[in-house]
Formats: C-alpha cells, sequence, structure tokens
C-alpha cells in the first residue's frame, strides 16, 4: 500500500474528478437501458450539480485531491470551524478502492480534527456506513434518505482505530 498524499484540487483536476464520480455512479444508469450519450449528459449534470450543491451548502468547504504515487485516486470535502469537522464527502476511483487510499485520507482527517467531533452524512444501505463505524464514528439521527454519523474522539477511540 503506498501512502497518500492531499493537495487542493485545481482546475486541471475537473476531468479526473468528473471520470472518477462516473466509474463509481454510472451502473443505475447503464441498467436502466440508457443510451452512452443520454447517459454521459446525465452523469455530467448530476456531478456539476453536486458540486454547486456542496459549494452552496459548505462555501467554505476544503476541496482535496488524494494522490498515491502522485496519481490522484480520490477526493476529499469537509467543511470545518473551530467547534466540529463535517466530511461533506469522499471517494476514491473504483480502480484504486480496497487499496487503503480511503482509510489513510479519513485517518489523515481525524488525525486534523483533534479533539473536534467529525460528522457526516451516509445514504440508507451504503456499505460506506460499516467502514465509517470502523473507525469509531456513531449513528445519532438520521432522515427518509441518510444517516447522521459523528466520531467523537476519546482515548478508547483512538486507540481503536490507530489514530
Amino acid at each position: 500500500m503506498s501512502a497518500i498524499t492531499l493537495r487542493p484540487i485545481c482546475d486541471d483536476d475537473d476531468g479526473v474528478m468528473h471520470d472518477m464520480f462516473v466509474a463509481i455512479r454510472r451502473g443505475p444508469m447503464d441498467s436502466a437501458g440508457f443510451d452512452p450519450v443520454t447517459v454521459e449528459r446525465l452523469m455530467r449534470h448530476q456531478f456539476d450539480m453536486q458540486r454547486a450543491g456542496y459549494r452552496f451548502a459548505c462555501p467554505a468547504a476544503t476541496w482535496e485531491a488524494i494522490l498515491a504515487d502522485g496519481v490522484v485516486v480520490g477526493r476529499m470535502v469537509t467543511d470545518d470551524d473551530d467547534a466540529r469537522v463535517m466530511l461533506v464527502d469522499i471517494m476514491v476511483d473504483p480502480a484504486h478502492q480496497r487499496q487503503g487510499h480511503g482509510s489513510q485520507a479519513l485517518a489523515v482527517l481525524i488525525d486534523r480534527a483533534g479533539k473536534r467531533p467529525i460528522e457526516l452524512r451516509v445514504d440508507h444501505g451504503s456499505p460506506a456506513a460499516s467502514w465509517y463505524q470502523r473507525y469509531g464514528f456513531e449513528r445519532v439521527g438520521a432522515d427518509d434518505l441518510q444517516a447522521h454519523l459523528v466520531r467523537v474522539p476519546t482515548a478508547t477511540a483512538l486507540v481503536a482505530t490507530g489514530a
């Protein structure tokens, strides 16, 4: 497993981030029988809408590329203040998943948060929920679409996660 680095996202990353978004979310569109041109148009629209939504909801968010051996393999968006850190989104290209890159990025975030809690929302039924729970996140609420998870640092949680 190669160590990851994080750097601010730049305009040159747009194509890589779009392709990663499509690779992660394309399956249902293809299953619905849409032609490739329509799928590409819909995916571009979803990508642009997600980005605009995050920027509207979290205008001061930090957008970082996750790099492994100098190659962009993911993205992490965080919004933090003195009281808490919000993990807005993290994604790792399917071709680079299960190699520890997301776990390393999450460990960096946990380290940065220090004594502040980290909050996030995850879709119901997403396998990511159990991944977050391995890092000390607990469900504290939910709505119709998502669960609200929080990681409050404690001596026990820091030991259990290796942070």
